[in-house]
């Protein structure tokens, strides 16, 4: 996915004024626009390329006519008829003002900096404009205002506005090379698939026990060098023991929600198989009958609202393998697949239990926090500045 900075970065752009200068000039006309246009690095225009030949330019920028010809006909005279200078001489005159010169095609500053009747004063009265006569075409062109996060978007933009730099960073996402080494790992054995489709099946049996919203979880481990395990499957529980019809529901008992709750029941398990060092609740629960209910005799305060504990037998299949690598924190180094984009609260509480990855299915224009562009809302919460964990995010 594009992070939010990304989805900005893509789209916005800025006004600007470009001339054609001839290429020997070039040092003498930016030096006068650093003395005399204020402001100039106000905008950071460092990923456009200041100067760019003719044959570098998008196809609507290219003018008709790449280079100006000023030749003059005949040979110069004094006033009383005679020739100056030998033949030669106006021989190589003549035949240096008939070439045509090279031209380069200059980014002079934002508009915001100088309006146009301003510039345009200033350039012809400056050389080449004044003294050789070159002529003064200024226009008004788009750029991008923010540098390109690919080589691929760079290559866009300099067919779509102006020759552009990529400079193999990413100021405002991850690197492409980090990308690309996850998406491999990620990619690998045809494993995304079959998660999606066990992430699909379990939200299948919860919605058949009219008890969910058909929204499915997998969460799984990538020990380094063996296969994948599946530590948590969920489906989503939010009309559990309540009224649908009548519109209730547990927004604790989302898909994502109930799945991060059984990794860390999972954690506590594997921290000690002494039954009475585990929370009253954690006793409570006998996860080896068929039934999703406490065990007879249950004290009355188990919270039974987070539903972190199997409905299904596809839950209890996943919940029942102690298979979490040990002394693990949280969802540190653990990837979560997901039938449905998943919404803020469920967002933030991926985002808080450190989670490494994040595969989804389907968009939720109206309630998704992971996607920041396409007309959602916006949010991007997987890779924000000013949140203080950030993971990848793919929609499958």
């Amino acid at each position: 996915l594009k992070t939010k900075a990304e989805a900005r970065a893509s789209t916005a752009t800025v006004q600007a004024w470009t001339i054609e200068l001839p290429s020997r000039a070039a040092n003498t006309v930016l030096g006068l626009i650093k003395d005399n246009v204020p402001d100039l690095d106000a905008i950071d225009l460092q990923h456009i390329r200041r100067f760019a030949k003719a044959r570098f330019l998008p196809t609507h920028l290219i003018p008709e006519t790449t280079a100006v010809s000023r030749s003059r006909s005949g040979s110069e005279h004094h006033a009383d008829g005679s020739s100056r200078g030998s033949s030669r001489s106006r021989s190589s005159r003549n035949k240096r003002r008939g070439s045509v010169p090279a031209t380069l095609h200059l980014i002079v500053s934002p508009v915001s900096c100088i309006g146009e009747d301003a510039l345009t004063e200033l350039l012809l009265a400056n050389p080449p404009f004044v003294d050789d006569g070159f002529p003064l075409l200024l226009r008004e062109v788009t750029l991008p205002l923010l540098p390109p996060t690919s080589a691929e978007q760079a290559e866009q933009w300099s067919q779509q506005y102006w020759p552009t730099i990529y400079r193999k960073t990413n100021p405002f996402g991850p690197h492409p090379s980090i990308i690309g080494r996850a998406e491999e790992e990620v990619l690998s054995n045809n494993n995304v698939p079959r998660l999606m489709e066990m992430a699909k099946k379990v939200a299948g049996e919860t919605k058949a026990k009219c008890c969910g919203a058909g929204v499915g979880c997998v969460i799984i481990e990538r020990p380094t060098g063996k296969p994948i395990e599946v530590i948590a499957v969920a489906g989503d529980g939010r009309y559990q023991d309540l009224d649908e019809v009548a519109g209730q529901q547990n927004p604790m008992a989302h898909a994502v929600m109930r799945a991060i709750g059984m990794v860390a029941r999972k954690r506590v398990r594997s921290a000690t198989r002494d039954p009475s060092k585990l929370n009253p609740d954690m006793a409570a629960l006998d996860i080896n009958k068929p039934s999703h209910k406490p065990a007879p005799g249950a004290p009355q305060f188990v919270d039974k609202t987070l539903l972190d504990y199997p409905l299904t037998p596809m839950e209890r299949k996943a919940f029942n393998k102690d298979n979490l690598i040990p002394d693990g924190y949280l969802c540190v180094d653990l990837e979560i697949y997901l039938t449905h984009e998943p919404c803020v609260m469920c967002t933030m509480a991926i985002l808080h239990s450190r989670f490494a990855r994040c595969v989804f299915g389907i968009r939720m224009p109206k309630t998704g926090a992971l996607t920041a562009d396409g007309g959602g809302l916006g949010y991007g919460l997987f890779w924000r500045p000013e949140l203080n964990w950030k993971f990848l995010c793919w929609e499958w």
